[in-house]
């Protein structure tokens, strides 16, 4: 769609045919300098990335505090902020844990309002997290859970407290995969148990459940690996608590514990200890302090005295206090405080963040999260994590230190409210913010050298009683300290803006008083001394934005201001700045204009303006004519809230482009010609922020590209948008040339599927379903190349010498002819995620392979124990059990795909494998129907799964996976949007391999419309831009796609190689989600192994040969492991699939018609190890 509308727009003539183009533009995912989150429930110290050094990750179920939950990233020099969930809602369960034993923290999350109905999980990949998954679901009357190793197998399995049900319980995992057991009761009929712990008290080793029943914690013992647990024990009394920690506070080698206590008039505030005599025979309460709203608890030895020490916080005071532990004894000193906040600090937590012995601690609270690092001697130098800028109320860009690069100045309404960062000139380089706090209750603010001394000045409004005044950039690099007053006179300005309206070099400042609705201005006689008499010439309502603009080009700058009347523009009559009160002109009274910008957008030196209108979502570009009379161009009326506009030039193409922010996205519109003629809306990102007031385009890291800078006044994040850079657009596409006459007639159907390469790089692209390529490049010289097809040659030239930037841009038609007329077509099947009892996606595609225009039918055989839902397109008839669907007038390269429904079994089917089939015809003009490709799909049902994987086949399993010389590699990469957003665009990267063969990579088929690059150093890249991907808890089947494609092993590889393979995903501008890595051997011969059984025991399998079915049987259980029994045909592949019972004895039978007849090799392996252990040869005879 986009191609198209462009292609209305521009054209313009090579040498080489016809040509247009017009410039694209990549940013990466936002670099966040402030995030609020100001009253975290939960937090941790971890090593995220695994880079050596502790990071932090806090989390918040305020809907106003956003994000839900966020990684904090120690780097030198400062922090770096990830959001790793937006919103969380509820009052969600939430443990830290590595959950999937790789070495690394994840988080498990008990989502939703209490009781849970399911508990999911965010992966930790090598630093970054993963999209939300569902570790255990159908649950009910969940309101707590934790991780520990009940059963002493080396894995730890699920703790819950069923609330509703009132009993405690544990799931085991499975063999360490993400799978869990059916309920283990440990207790029923308990008094409301809600959170859960596993400590030890009774010091056998084994880890006993704790449970809070009401106003309590109780304890059971666990008798040995979780096969049975001992009668219900007192732990210790504490009303509504729940937090509760183990520590040795008296050095005896047996966990006491202390826990913080709240309830009716404070009667229950408390911070107590629990101290364990003789292992569990008795557990004592004493109180070691009273604390109003006891909450958030931690311990640590914070003076380092041997001893033990207690840290609590509170929500009603907001403040954090230490109890040190006087030697043991189980006195306690009173509360030393350490931190306060307003009030709901909620959690503590304790590390050694900084490598120096101490104990450090991070805090919350009403003003954030902090780092409080321990200097000894009970002093603490306190760093403000989130929350650092709150209450946004301007944002502003310049060079405030001289060093050529561009800073920004960041205003708010809580102490600090002026702030600013330098920009380091590093890959992140705003990881320190300074700031100020003398200015309460600041209005709007901007930059300028009010003292015209060559330094960058902070002017500033605010509601009280100096209401303007300047931060004065006293050496010129940023030595900001004291605020001055400029005047005391204005009446509580809430917008101000920069004007030089007397022509003397000194910026004067507009302002609008809210209580009289004047708009005025302050002369700046000397950057020193203001004065106001009441210079008041605009008399509209609901002032947003005011600005000096040159409108009537006489050589002096005139009012524009956006009221609630729209958008007006008061005529400087002199150059003194008198003006005609009575008589300002308006340009548009469509509605309250919110924000404008000044820009240049067509070749006349007249300045045009571009405007927000919140109510009607709309954006506005105004065409500064003659008189001056203003041209309006509606650049969109959808986006949401439309507030913020900027204009820059952010393809680097020499024009200025328009930038909008609106409620929660930022879109820009290219500016295709200079002449004020723009390009569709394109999102730049989205869910950034909420509330976006303020977007700036400036150049940050000097590469002559600017980045989007964008704040939210609802939510308080700010960051930036890297520009990545663009360049130049090569686009076009390939058409069949019925009358090979080398140019493009209509009805003459567009080619899908041909190769392209575009030198020097080498790069290599296939055209779109639409018959579509683009690149796109900087400035240099280009060759643009049709390699050959043996099926295709082309009817023009092959070759397309292309010049950068002598065209802005290259519009390329190619005309291609068969080389042989061929009639072949090919159907595929690809499912989504097969989860039990659960509505699963399913893509059935027939793609033309021929050189030829014809009817193609395909059909579908379902696995009988899947239920049919509903197909698109619906399928035309039906027929023996398959559904049957035409398809008329299939261009060469044409694929057609029908998007299907089926419902997955339920849990009794748990690893149970499903098996597709589709068979396909094709009929030329006139001619018969012959027969197609067949094809066939296999897949496992799972009850729990990774939402974005890899596959491989051939299959042929462990330990080697092996394929054979010359035989093809066919990849499928699978995802889903687990985010709780439509994701815009997904792109796919995935490294090949350096011992696959480039010149062999063919893409097979796809979920969705796609743009796909191969580099001559093996990064595949695939693109699906607007693919408007639903979220999974809106839309589960609707929110999965994938791709695949087809390569083969480079010729010569050696035998023995090993072939792996890893993609990374990405929804929108989000952090990459890691997929499994895929490997595969490549040998000259596949292994044999005629018979194998190491398992000790008599496993039967019979009869051999066999006509009727085959039947697997053993007296007693192969292991206490679990096994999955495979068939592979001769070629082996895998033909049939099936987890076997666990800890009983084998009893399968296998039906005739579930395996083709010829030799077969079955096997049962091991699933952890992935080891065989029986192997046997048999044959399958052919029907009577």
């Amino acid at each position: 769609m986009h191609r198209q509308r462009a292609l209305e727009k521009w054209l313009f003539l090579f040498a080489f045919g016809s040509f247009f183009g017009l410039s694209a533009q990549d940013f990466e995912r936002p670099e966040y300098l402030n995030i609020r989150q100001r009253s975290p429930f939960a937090s941790t110290f971890t090593d995220v990335d695994g880079d050596g050094d502790l990071d932090m990750v806090t989390a918040s179920n305020d809907f106003y505090d956003t994000p839900g939950i966020a990684w904090i990233e120690t780097l030198s020099g400062g922090f770096r902020y990830h959001i790793i969930e937006p919103v969380l809602n509820g009052f969600p369960s939430l443990v830290f844990h590595d959950v999937d034993a790789d070495g690394d923290e994840d988080i498990a999350i008990g989502e939703g309002a209490a009781p849970y109905s399911q508990i999911s999980w965010y992966e930790n990949q090598d630093g970054q997290f993963s999209g939300r998954q569902i570790l255990l679901d159908g649950l009910a009357g969940i309101r707590g859970f934790n991780f520990a190793d009940l059963d002493g197998d080396g894995d730890t399995d699920l703790l819950l407290a069923d609330y509703d049900e009132g009993a405690l319980g544990w799931r085991e995992r499975m063999n360490g995969t993400l799978t869990f057991g059916s309920q283990n009761l440990i207790a029923t009929q308990l008094d409301n148990p809600t959170v859960v712990f596993a400590f030890d008290p009774n010091g056998d080793g084994e880890p006993d459940p704790v449970v809070k029943l009401g106003n309590r914690y109780d304890w059971f013992p666990n008798l040995g690996q979780g096969s049975s647990f001992g009668p219900q024990q007192l732990l210790g009394g504490a009303s509504g608590s729940y937090h509760i920690r183990s520590f040795d506070f008296d050095l005896d080698g047996d966990e006491d514990y202390c826990a913080t206590s709240i309830g009716a008039n404070g009667s229950f505030e408390r911070v107590y200890l629990f101290e364990n005599i003789n292992n569990g025979e008795t557990i004592t309460r004493t109180t070691i302090s009273g604390l109003l709203g006891a909450a958030g608890l931690a311990v640590a030895d914070i003076d380092m005295d041997g001893f033990p020490d207690v840290i609590a916080s509170s929500r009603t005071n907001g403040n954090t206090y230490w109890y040190r532990n006087e030697d043991g004894s189980g006195d306690f000193t009173a509360g030393v405080l350490l931190d306060t906040h307003t009030n709901n600090s909620l959690v503590v937590s304790t590390a050694d963040f900084d490598g120096d012995g101490l104990p450090d601690l991070l805090t919350s609270g009403s003003e954030g999260a902090r780092l409080l690092l321990n200097e000894g001697n009970a002093q603490f130098a306190v760093r403000q994590l989130t929350g650092r800028v709150t209450a946004l109320k301007a944002m502003d860009a310049g060079d405030l230190n001289g060093d050529q690069l561009s800073d920004l100045l960041l205003v708010g309404n809580s102490e600090p409210e002026i702030n600013w960062f330098f920009n380091s000139g590093d890959a992140y380089p705003f990881l320190e913010i300074n700031g100020l706090n003398d200015w309460a209750r600041p209005t709007d603010a901007f930059l300028t050298d009010i003292d015209q001394d060559g330094g960058l000045d902070i002017i500033i409004g605010r509601d009280m009683a100096i209401t303007l005044g300047a931060v004065f950039n006293e050496d010129g690099l940023g030595g900001f300290n004291t605020l001055a007053e400029l005047t005391a006179d204005v009446d509580g300005p809430p917008a101000i803006g920069k004007a030089d309206l007397n022509g003397d070099g000194f910026p004067d400042v507009l302002h609008y008083e809210t209580f009289q609705h004047n708009t005025g201005w302050s002369e700046n006689v000397n950057g020193e001394d203001f004065f106001h008499d009441q210079l008041a010439f605009y008399y509209e309502p609901g002032v947003t934005a005011l600005m000096g603009v040159d409108v009537d080009q006489d050589g002096d700058e005139d009012p524009v201001i956006t009221s609630s009347a729209g958008i007006d523009w008061a005529p400087n009559l002199d150059g003194q700045g008198t003006f005609d009160n009575d008589n300002p002109i308006q340009i548009d009274n469509r509605a309250p204009g919110t924000d404008f910008t000044a820009a240049l957008l067509n070749d006349d030196t007249r300045p045009d303006l571009v405007v927000a209108y919140k109510s009607l979502n709309q954006v506005v570009a105004y065409i500064n004519g003659a008189n001056p009379a203003f041209t309006p161009i509606l650049l969109t009326d959808q986006l949401d809230r439309a507030q913020s506009v900027a204009a820059a030039d952010l393809d680097g193409d020499g024009d200025q482009d328009i930038l909008a922010g609106g409620y929660s996205d930022i879109f820009w519109f290219e500016n295709l010609d200079g002449n004020g003629n723009f390009g569709p809306v394109q999102l730049v990102a989205s869910d950034v922020a909420r509330d976006i007031f303020r977007i700036l385009a400036t150049d940050l890291d000097g590469d002559g590209l600017p980045e989007v800078c964008f704040a939210g006044q609802e939510d308080d994040q700010l960051g930036y948008l890297q520009n990545r850079g663009a360049g130049f657009r090569v686009w076009g596409l390939c058409y069949y040339d019925l009358n090979e006459d080398g140019s493009r007639d209509p009805g003459e159907p567009t080619l899908p599927g041909q190769r392209l390469a575009l030198f020097p790089a080498g790069s290599i692209t296939f055209t779109d379903e639409q018959g579509g390529f683009q690149y796109i490049v900087a400035e240099g010289s280009y060759q643009l190349a049709y390699p050959g097809n043996p099926d295709w040659v082309a009817t023009g030239p092959g070759e397309y010498n292309l010049e950068f930037p002598a065209g802005q841009g290259a519009f390329i038609e190619i005309g291609l002819a068969p080389a042989t007329a061929s009639a072949r077509v090919a159907p595929a099947i690809q499912t989504g995620f097969s989860r039990c009892s659960t509505p699963a996606p399913l893509w059935l595609s027939l793609k033309n392979e021929g050189s030829m225009v014809g009817n193609g039918v395909v059909n579908f055989v379902p696995d009988p124990n899947v239920e049919f839902l509903e197909a698109v397109p619906p399928p035309d008839s039906t027929a023996a059990g398959a559904y049957y669907w035409t398809f008329l007038a299939m261009a060469p390269g044409q694929t057609q795909q029908v998007e299907l429904l089926v419902l997955i079994p339920d849990e009794q089917s748990t690893g149970d494998t499903l098996q597709y089939s589709a068979g396909s015809w094709f009929q030329a003009p006139g001619g018969a129907l012959v027969a197609g490709r067949a094809a066939s799909y296999r897949t496992v049902v799972r009850c729990a799964y990774d939402p974005n994987d890899k596959l491989v086949e051939p299959n042929r399993g462990a330990p080697r996976f092996e394929i054979l010389e010359g035989e093809a590699l066919e990849y499928t990469i699978r995802f889903q949007n687990t985010g709780n957003d439509t994701a815009f665009q997904v792109s796919i990267e995935d490294q090949l391999d350096s011992q696959l063969g480039l010149s062999t990579f063919e893409p097979v088929a796809a979920s969705h419309s796609y743009r796909v690059y191969l580099e001559t150093d093996g990064t595949l890249r695939f693109e699906f831009p607007n693919i408007n991907l639903p979220d999974s808890a809106c839309c589960w089947a609707a929110s999965q796609g994938y791709v695949r494609y087809r390569i083969q092993p480079q010729a010569g590889a050696l035998f023995g190689s090993i072939i792996e393979n890893t993609a990374e995903i990405y929804f929108d501008a989000n952090a990459p989600i890691v997929t499994n890595t895929t490997q595969n051997t490549l040998v000259e011969e596949l292994t044999q192994i005629s018979s194998l059984n190491t398992t000790g025991i008599d496993v039967r399998i019979f009869p051999n040969p066999f006509r009727r079915g085959l039947y697997l049987q053993s007296d007693i259980p192969l292991g206490a492991g679990t096994y999955q029994l495979s068939v592979l045909n001769a070629e082996g592949r895998e033909v049939y699939s099936r987890l076997l019972p666990r800890g009983k004895a084998l009893h399968v039978h296998i039906k005739q018609d579930e395996l083709p007849p010829g030799l077969l090799l079955v096997r049962i392996r091991d699933t952890e190890s992935g080891t065989p252990v029986v192997v046997q040869k048999v044959v399958r005879l052919g029907n009577d």
